[in-house]
């Protein structure tokens, strides 16, 4: 399916997937035939090299006969699977191998049966768990428990940091869609005016990878004359100990640092979002999109994929304040938080509460970091 990310692909029961098995089992049978003569024909040789050769073409038989005997092997199990899992076949390149995959669909369920009838309580904890006035009960099976259920309430624990006094989430009130062609250009001129202002110290979350190499080229144009480090994510080595050791440099970087990077101090001081986080239709989002529509008449964008949504814009503030004395802005370089509709609005607010949100325009944007960060006690450049 297009839909489907590279590197994934959903399995189904398709005449297509079928015809191909049938083929790929005529080649297996015709190779072994192949095989046997280029053995018989090996003996019949008494020239070394010829021979050497002829063995040598029988080994690479060998391997696509175990290429075939994988995607039958595939099929197989494939067809044998149970609605509780969505399949996919994805290529893992440490083992260089194709590998079937499979994840529950509806993790719910299979809580309810298998661990809740088991134990007699349960707790769920998370750092991020909150996503405004969203509840996780359904999806993990509280609904199932036919009355057991005591409590099902999401107690939130205050953060021990100051995100009230010491933070700022800033939307923009108009931007381009990442698909213009100009998006790059625009955005990687807000990132240059922003790392001026502050000397470096920021990080750039990007959605896509493709963006990230774009905005990479042109910030290395427009920054790197001007004596600051652009790196990101896939240079290799130790490139967040450099970015948090140079006093001038700017990260790039996707969901990876999005989710596990940990700098306290000025070292990091502005996190930039190139767009809202969303999620990629992977086989699972598929599959579980499907679940919310047809099992569960849901609306799937409600049910699922805003809570995660939030969820994301939670983890990926999450990198700017790490200590009780960071400070900083975070930075959502899209509009889509005004073209919501005022009760998205509020939900997205309670979900980021205590940072406050406040919406600007770009040429807004850094009159007012100006001021914030003079605030907070910044020498600014």
């Amino acid at each position: 399916s297009p839909t489907i990310i590279k590197g994934a692909y959903q399995l189904a029961d398709s005449d297509e997937w079928k015809e191909c098995i049938r083929y790929v089992s005529a080649l297996w049978n015709d190779l072994d035939v192949m095989e046997e003569c280029l053995k018989e024909a090996a003996l019949l040789i008494r020239d070394d090299e010829y021979k050497m050769i002829l063995l040598s073409v029988g080994e690479r038989i060998e391997g696509i006969k175990l290429l075939c005997e994988g995607v039958v092997k595939l099929y197989s199990d494939s067809t044998h699977h149970d609605d509780t899992f969505v399949y996919w076949v994805g290529w893992d390149g440490r083992k260089s191998e194709w590998q079937i995959a499979r994840a529950f669909v509806d993790l719910g369920s299979v809580l309810a049966e298998e661990v809740y009838k088991n134990y007699s309580s349960c707790v769920f904890t998370s750092a991020t768990l909150r996503t405004g006035r969203s509840s996780i009960s359904q999806d993990i099976g509280f609904d199932r428990m036919h009355g057991k259920v005591i409590s099902d309430d999401v107690i939130c624990i205050p953060s021990p940091f100051n995100y009230k006094e010491h933070s700022t989430l800033f939307f923009m009130k108009e931007t381009m869609n990442p698909n213009n062609p100009d998006f790059i250009k625009h955005l990687a001129a807000m990132v240059t005016n922003v790392a001026q202002l502050l000397g470096g110290r920021t990080l750039i979350l990007f959605s896509s990878i493709k963006r990230m190499n774009l905005c990479f080229a042109e910030l290395a144009v427009q920054l790197a004359p001007k004596g600051f480090k652009i790196l990101k994510q896939d240079m290799g080595g130790d490139v967040v100990g450099y970015f948090m050791s140079e006093s001038k440099a700017v990260l790039l970087g996707s969901e990876t640092l999005g989710e596990g990077l940990d700098i306290k101090g000025e070292s990091l001081s502005c996190v930039i979002m190139e767009r809202m986080p969303v999620l990629m239709r992977t086989p699972l989002y598929v599959a579980r999109e499907d679940l919310y529509k047809k099992v569960k008449g849901r609306d799937p964008y409600q049910g699922f994929e805003l809570p995660q949504r939030l969820l994301k814009l939670r983890q990926w503030s999450g990198r700017l304040i790490r200590s009780n004395t960071d400070k900083g802005a975070v930075v959502v370089y899209d509009k889509w938080f005004v073209t919501q509709r005022p009760e998205l609005r509020n939900e997205v607010a309670s979900a980021m509460d205590p940072m406050p949100i406040e919406v600007c325009s770009y040429s807004e944007l850094i009159n007012k970091m100006k001021e914030k960060y003079s605030n907070w006690g910044y020498g600014l450049d």
